[in-house]
């Protein structure tokens, strides 16, 4: 993968050489016509401000329109891949005269921007062949890495062969964290970087896809699956999705986040202070009567209720929507 990246301090006194030097070459191999001052026949020379280049070098047609039959005369080293250089207006005046196109600047302000036309490698395809690597290492195949310059992207000339190497790879299997010798052939021979990272092990976990609200009862709709760190996985946090359908929301529930035990519950079946019909059963006899719930539950929770009829406060377990039963050791407290 032939690959720059972007450097335009350190690439600006390097550009900026190479631009002088392939002037003067310009300007002592020029034919003589064009320096006494053959004049041109057509149309007025007008400056391109923006150009993209494909070659390794800028030619005069590319800076100046109707540079006539002078336009492929190379006048500039073309920037790296990923890079831009800039023309002054002073430089651009003299590469005017030399190759006498009756063009003049009209202000210092006037310059050409050079960008060479090139493909962005994101760090996303740099992770991929990291991974593959990594793997055939023997790490978890579900592992994630994460690159220590996250925003890290390379570039290749237009229509290269983008294929990237890894020379070199130092993995610490107990602390996660590699060091990765890449190469590829540039522009100007092989390149080599050097890229660092971890690894992590991730779980996938069902979060909400929308925002939940307090007492919505949620759904196999309502979920969908995100990767999270294990290490940053807590021990009370919900890995399973059947823990999830057909609970209520304790209190609203945000979306692609992962769920604690305590924000869900079982659909409420008794409210505070709602009527309850209590019932007995046993192998001889079955007893109901009112009461009313000194407490919420759901299906299998056991509940305070208040018998109506003694005013005595019992035990029972929730077995449907205002229903709840009692054990026949609190039979007394039913007559």
């Amino acid at each position: 993968m032939a690959i720059a990246i972007m450097d335009n301090k350190q690439m600006k006194g390097k550009v900026m050489k190479k631009y002088i030097f392939i002037f003067l070459a310009a300007f002592v191999f020029a034919p003589m016509s064009a320096i006494a001052g053959e004049s041109m026949d057509e149309m007025p020379t007008s400056l391109n401000s923006f150009i993209t280049v494909s070659s390794d070098v800028v030619v005069l047609g590319d800076i100046f329109s109707n540079a006539g039959e002078k336009a492929g005369q190379a006048v500039a080293y073309a920037p790296n891949a990923g890079q831009k250089a800039v023309f002054d207006a002073p430089w651009l005046g003299r590469v005017a005269k030399a190759f006498n196109l009756g063009w003049e600047p009209v202000s210092g302000l006037e310059r050409v921007v050079v960008e060479r036309n090139s493909e962005v490698i994101e760090s996303d395809a740099i992770k991929s062949v990291l991974i593959d690597r990594l793997i055939a290492e023997g790490i978890d195949p579900s592992s994630e890495i994460t690159l220590a310059n996250d925003s890290m992207r390379l570039y290749a000339p237009a229509g290269s062969d983008n294929d990237i190497k890894i020379d070199d790879l130092s993995y610490d299997r107990f602390g996660g964290s590699f060091v990765a010798k890449m190469s590829w052939q540039g522009e100007n021979g092989s390149q080599i970087i050097r890229v660092r990272g971890r690894v992590d092990q991730v779980t996938e976990v069902p979060v909400m896809a929308r925002r939940i609200m307090r007492g919505d009862i949620i759904s196999k709709r309502d979920i969908r699956w995100v990767k999270v760190r294990s290490n940053r996985l807590q021990r009370d946090m919900i890995v399973d999705h059947s823990d999830l359908i057909g609970m209520t929301a304790r209190r609203t529930i945000a979306s692609d986040q992962p769920i604690r035990t305590s924000e869900v519950r079982r659909p409420l079946m008794v409210t505070k202070g709602s009527s309850v019909t209590i019932e007995l059963t046993t192998p001889l006899m079955q007893l109901s009567t009112k009461g009313r719930a000194l407490e919420g539950g759901s299906r299998g929770d056991i509940i305070r209720i208040s018998n109506l009829q003694t005013n005595t406060v019992i035990e029972a377990e929730i077995t449907g929507p205002g229903i709840a039963r009692v054990s026949s050791s609190v039979n007394l407290a039913m007559k």
